[in-house]
């Protein structure tokens, strides 16, 4: 018999590859077996941005190594260093225009989570809602999940970029594979108050095209800073700024980078060779998530 649904939470908060998992576990422990959720810890928003700090109190998909759902959480508790961070499910999208230009965007300062860095077009979460988990979807790709979190992609390029909802179907993001990372703020990079977040996430990658020549944009101040589209050239330079310290990169995105982006983009106008690159079944472990063991 696997491990009930309170000794997954605890298991996920310990997560045997994130400081502070004990307290999180001890915390979580603590709830009554009816109500899973820890209570909203506002304490370390104070002073943040009113309307990412309403974004906080969201509920995410916790999920467990083998991406398993566990049930929802705050965001805002999800994201606590103190609290593993808590792994959730995560997505990430890479849109290309008709010149096979990648969309960036600059996260806005106002962001709780790595603020003013470059990253994918995309990138957050699914919330634990029927629709983004994709329960009506359970014979589709990874039992709906991969139909959740396109949903989700779909309502946040509306609601960072400005992009209509019905631009997009959820066929037109193109699944093709899943990470798990850990990312924690750094004290020497984020403002002091920034510090006591990160990122534990299995994040579902997704590349599509836009679908009509000159997208237009209309980014929400309050999420994005600045957006450019690249070639490849034009991103292994900023890369090697990033390297040198010019300019800050999502970790996400650099991994994504490094390890797949480029391989995909030789493919793009060739869907059956893209299609190629999926993998379903296989989640890619980077740094310390490797090492932890799967849980069963």
């Amino acid at each position: 018999m696997g491990p009930s649904r309170l000794a997954l939470w605890a298991v996920v908060a310990a997560c045997a590859c994130g400081r502070g998992g004990a307290a999180g576990a001890r915390r979580l422990a603590a709830q009554p077996r009816g109500s899973m959720q820890l209570a909203v810890d506002r304490g370390p928003l104070a002073g943040l941005d009113p309307e990412q700090v309403r974004l906080m109190e969201e509920r995410v998909v916790v999920v467990d190594r083998a991406d398993r759902v566990v049930g929802p959480e705050s965001k805002v508790n999800a994201h606590l260093n103190s609290h593993g961070p808590m792994l959730h499910r995560a997505f990430s999208v890479f849109l290309f225009d008709e010149h096979n230009r990648l969309l960036l965007q600059r996260r806005a300062p106002t962001k709780v989570t790595f603020p003013s860095c470059w990253t994918n077009t995309c990138c957050s979460h699914p919330l634990h809602t029927p629709d983004e988990l994709g329960v009506d979807d359970g014979a589709g790709l990874l039992g709906g999940a991969v139909t959740g979190c396109a949903r989700a992609a779909i309502r946040k390029l509306e609601h960072e970029l400005g992009i209509p909802l019905d631009t997009f179907k959820t066929d037109d993001l193109v699944f093709l594979t899943r990470i798990h990372y850990i990312a924690r703020a750094r004290a020497d990079n984020e403002a002091a108050e920034r510090a006591e977040f990160g990122e534990h996430e299995i994040d579902y990658l997704y590349v599509c095209r836009t679908p009509v020549a000159g997208l237009r944009l209309a980014p929400s101040a309050n999420e994005v800073c600045e957006t450019r589209f690249v070639d490849r050239a034009q991103l292994r330079e900023m890369m090697r700024a990033a390297d040198a310290g010019e300019l800050r990169l999502t970790p996400w995105f650099a991994m994504i980078a490094e390890q797949f982006l480029f391989r995909w983009w030789e493919d793009l106008d060739d869907p059956a060779a893209l299609l190629s690159h999926r993998e379903v079944d296989e989640i890619f472990r980077f740094g310390e998530c490797a090492r932890a063991p799967l849980v069963q």
